[in-house]
């Protein structure tokens, strides 16, 4: 166990009691079934910090556009009524070798900028089986938060219950993360269902703390 277990916190006081999603060296990922909110709930997270710290985000995202992050961003900015300085959030292209240049490209950005944490999405459709590793490897060496957003896979539809299980990632990405945190909206599955406003956040593994569930206002 790391000597000193320092975190960023997230914004949302439940989480940070309950897990240290962004724990300095650590590699979170964060996953669930397709339009249950993973890039909305980091996006909320991204914002949350930048209001709060002087220190810069990146973000890298293979299945979506810099603009139209930027446009949700904008949209999270007006709703939540908080302003910060809109250069600390580095959106960077997704590289051709993601292997080498992903670490390159962020220990460069480090010499210049003071990084917070870094964000890659879509890790479910780069076929990288090492890419994982690579992640948590530069987590650990540059002592930032690094979290992975990954889609699960189809059988949770296939099941009676729809919650996302370990089982539904790629093995060696739930191998390599030091916390998994599955999201559930019942929204997706029972429109009529009582808790249509929910997200409910499962830390599902936790190297240091408690496993678990928890509830947000839908985001």
């Amino acid at each position: 166990m790391r000597e000193k277990l320092e975190a960023i916190k997230t914004g949302y006081k439940e989480i940070d009691r309950y897990a240290k999603i962004l724990l300095k060296g650590g590699f979170t990922v964060v996953g669930g079934s397709g339009s249950v909110g993973k890039t909305e709930f980091m996006l909320h997270i991204i914002h949350n910090v930048l209001c709060e710290s002087d220190g810069s985000i990146i973000m890298f995202s293979p299945k979506m556009s810099q603009e139209e992050i930027y446009e949700r961003m904008e949209k999270i900015d007006k709703k939540k009524n908080e302003t910060y300085d809109h250069s600390r959030f580095l959106l960077k292209e997704w590289p051709n070798d993601p292997e080498k240049e992903l670490p390159d490209r962020v220990k460069q950005i480090s010499e210049k900028e003071k990084i917070e944490f870094v964000v890659v999405d879509g890790l479910q459709d780069i076929k990288i089986n090492s890419l994982g590793t690579i992640l948590k490897g530069l987590a650990s060496e540059m002592s930032v938060p690094i979290i992975a957003l990954a889609r699960s896979s189809e059988a949770a539809a296939k099941r009676e219950d729809h919650h996302p299980l370990q089982r539904d990632l790629p093995k060696e990405v739930v191998e390599e993360a030091d916390v998994l945190v599955l999201l559930y909206r019942e929204s997706l599955w029972n429109s009529e269902g009582d808790n249509k406003y929910t997200l409910e956040v499962t830390v599902s593994k936790n190297l240091f703390g408690p496993i678990g569930a928890l509830e947000l206002e839908s985001l």
